[in-house]
């Protein structure tokens, strides 16, 4: 009696996990190539960790992070087509009473690929991150193929009002990558 109590308390686990982690899913992604956080410029959580290597994301006192994301339903989602193609914009000196709204004008956004797919026509707005960052959302979203797109190019001319006027445009670029894991919904 006692080995069918351990095999059924066995079964049942090994149920129970099945149930939580479900088939082999293919997320695609885009991997940073050329940008603050492979720069050393950030630390990859939107913190300036190195000032001096921020020089080629920077407008003024404002620095700006591209981060391509894929779509998906949930968080532990795969990332897959369609792309959208968000910012974040941040005071260097971490100002908490920076205006980004009225101080900060995305001129420009140029988005190519490999393939010779380019896209111009965007619209874009800011809204609330943190006291010292804004993010800035980019729409339409664009059907890429990361299998196919492997090299994304990202340009953005950005000009800064305060507090002295500059612009300047900056270029991002990111490897398509596609992995496949085990997605796990836990309990």
């Amino acid at each position: 009696m006692k080995k069918i109590g351990l095999f059924s308390s066995v079964f049942s686990s090994c149920l129970f996990l099945a149930g939580c982690i479900g088939p082999p899913e293919k997320t695609e992604f885009y991997q940073e190539l050329i940008g603050p956080n492979v720069s050393g410029c950030l630390n990859g959580y939107h913190v300036v960790e190195n000032e001096g290597l921020c020089e080629d994301f920077r407008v003024g006192d404002v620095f700006i992070e591209v981060m391509p994301r894929g779509s998906k339903k949930y968080y532990q989602d795969p990332e897959k087509s369609p792309y959208k193609i968000p910012a974040v914009v941040c005071s260097v000196q971490r100002k908490n009473d920076f205006d980004f709204k009225n101080n900060v004008k995305i001129d420009d956004i140029v988005v190519s690929t490999n393939t010779g797919k380019k896209f111009t026509e965007f619209e874009w707005g800011f809204g609330n991150y943190n006291s010292e960052c804004k993010y800035l959302f980019v729409k339409p979203r664009l059907d890429l193929n990361v299998e196919e797109d492997r090299e994304l190019h990202v340009k953005i001319r950005m000009t800064v009002l305060s507090p002295e006027v500059a612009t300047k445009e900056i270029n991002f670029a990111f490897e398509g990558k596609s992995e496949w894991y085990l997605p796990f919904y836990g309990p």
